[in-house]
C-alpha cells in the first residue's frame, strides 16, 4: 500500500558540522534539528500512523568524530516560506558548530536526496607526507585488505569504490563511490596509507562533500517572492567525476 502524505513544503538544507558538534551522534543531531525547527516557529509536517514523526531525512549519516563541510538534510514543513527567511530563522536558533551553507525549496516531484559519492580530506603533518605518498603509490600494486575485528565482514580491497586518492603537501584527499565501497569506511582508507593514528593526536577527518545522484540533485528553482523577498537558489552541483590517482 502506498502511503500518501498531505501536501507540504519541502526544503533541502546543506550545512557544516564542526567543533564540539562532531561528537554528537546522528540520533542526537536529529533531535538538535527538530528542536531548532520548533524554536524557529516552523511547523513540521509529520508522518502518519500511531507514532507520527517529523518528516526529516538525511541521505547519509556522518560517523562520530568527523567534521563535515557539506551535510545534507531534507525537511517537510506545513507551510511554504521564502528560503532566505527560513534560513535566517533556523540559523538564529542553531547551536555553535552547525552552520547552514545553503537552503532551498524543492519542486514537488524532486526525488529524495540519494548520496552517490563522498569526498573527504585531512590535514596532516608535513613530515608524514612522504610516508603517505609512498603508501598511496603502494596501493597500485598491492591494495590493502579490509577485514578485521575492527572492520568485520568478508575481506575487501580498500580501493573498492575509491575514485580519488592523493596527497598534496599537508592535505590528503579522497573520494569514494558508495555503491562500490560497501564495507570500506573513510577510516579504513586512512589506515591503509598509515595515517590512522592522526585522529588521536588531534587531526580531524572532514567530509567535504556529499555528491547526490543525478536524479536527486536539486534543479535550479526560483521562488515566488514572499514577505521578506524571494530567493533564487541554485543547485550546488557535484558533477565532476573523480579520476583514480592510485
Amino acid at each position: 500500500m502506498v502511503t500518501r502524505f498531505p501536501p507540504s513544503a519541502r526544503y533541502r538544507i546543506t550545512f557544516a558540522k564542526f567543533g564540539e558538534m562532531r561528537w554528537i551522534s546522528h540520533r542526537d543531531l536529529l533531535r538538535v534539528w527538530e528542536r531548532t525547527l520548533r524554536r524557529a516557529g516552523l511547523e513540521l509536517a509529520m508522518s502518519q500512523g500511531f507514532h507520527p514523526k517529523p518528516r526529516m531525512s538525511f541521505p547519509l549519516a556522518l560517523a562520530l568524530g568527523l567534521e563535515s563541510a557539506g551535510e545534507i538534510m531534507e525537511v517537510h514543513l506545513i507551510q511554504h516560506h521564502p528560503s532566505d527567511w527560513v534560513r535566517t530563522q533556523l540559523q538564529s536558533q542553531l547551536p555553535t558548530g552547525i552552520q547552514i551553507q545553503s537552503l532551498e525549496a524543492l519542486p514537488a516531484r524532486t526525488p529524495k536526496a540519494a548520496a552517490e559519492r563522498v569526498r573527504y580530506q585531512m590535514r596532516i603533518p608535513a613530515e608524514r607526507a612522504p610516508q603517505a605518498l609512498a603508501a598511496i603509490r603502494g596501493l597500485e600494486s598491492a591494495p590493502a585488505i579490509v577485514g578485521s575485528e575492527a572492520s568485520p565482514g568478508p575481506p575487501r580491497h580498500v580501493t573498492s569504490g575509491l575514485t580519488q586518492l592523493w596527497c598534496d603537501g599537508e592535505i590528503v584527499v579522497f573520494e569514494q563511490q558508495l555503491s562500490e565501497s560497501v564495507g570500506v569506511g573513510p577510516r579504513d582508507v586512512l589506515a591503509a596509507i598509515g595515517l590512522a593514528d592522526l585522529e588521536a593526536s588531534g587531526h580531524c577527518l572532514v567530509r567535504t562533500e556529499i555528491c547526490l545522484s543525478a536524479a536527486s540533485a536539486s534543479p535550479t528553482f526560483s521562488e515566488t517572492p514572499g514577505p521578506s523577498g524571494g530567493s533564487h537558489p541554485t543547485n550546488p552541483s557535484c558533477n565532476s567525476q573523480g579520476t583514480t590517482l592510485i
